[in-house]
This record gives structure tokens, C-alpha cells and sequence, in this order.
């Protein structure tokens, strides 16, 4: 029972960062044991790593989703991706300049 209860509040909490409304009032401040901390929907980050994480967590609770609301998380989940490879490129670029 605490399981799905703590699955359901980590979803809820995923919703509610990405915007949408609530479905039901959140009890707990803090994401539940065992869970991925609630990564923020946009900004930047130096770190591709990061970006990726970013990116499967939004993707995980995309999978998760149903109609508007798993598009919400797929637009946020694939924005990190794209942020991901672009540091990926940037990386490679620098590599490439500090090799000549």
C-alpha cells in the first residue's frame, strides 16, 4: 500500500513541476524514498550527464502519462535530450580544437 502510495505522490509531484494541475492535494513536501528528486522542467546545465538524467526522468514519467499530459512530459523530456547533445557536440568540438 505505501508503495503505491509513494509512486503516486512522486507522479503527482512530476505533474504538478510540470505545470499541470493537481489532482489531488500533496501531503508531502519531500519526493518519497527510493524515488528520483523532481528535476526541473527547463534551464541549462553544463554537464550532458546531467541533462541526460534530467531527460529520463521526464521520460519515465512520460511513459507513465496518458494523452495532454504525457505530451507535456515528452516535450519537457526531449527539450533535456536536446540540451544533452548539444553539449555532447560541444564537448567533441573541444576535443577535436585541443587536438590540433
Amino acid at each position: 500500500m505505501k508503495e503505491l502510495e509513494d509512486a503516486a505522490d512522486w507522479f503527482e509531484m512530476m505533474r504538478v513541476a510540470a505545470g499541470l494541475s493537481p489532482r489531488r492535494k500533496l501531503t508531502r513536501t519531500q519526493v518519497p524514498r527510493g524515488y528520483p528528486p523532481i528535476p526541473p522542467v527547463d534551464g541549462v546545465t553544463v554537464n550532458s550527464q546531467r541533462a541526460d538524467d534530467y531527460g529520463a526522468i521526464w521520460w519515465c514519467a512520460y511513459r507513465q502519462a496518458h494523452g495532454s499530459e504525457a505530451e507535456r512530459f515528452k516535450e519537457i523530456a526531449v527539450r533535456w535530450y536536446i540540451i544533452r547533445c548539444a553539449l555532447i557536440e560541444i564537448d567533441e568540438l573541444h576535443f577535436k580544437i585541443d587536438e590540433n
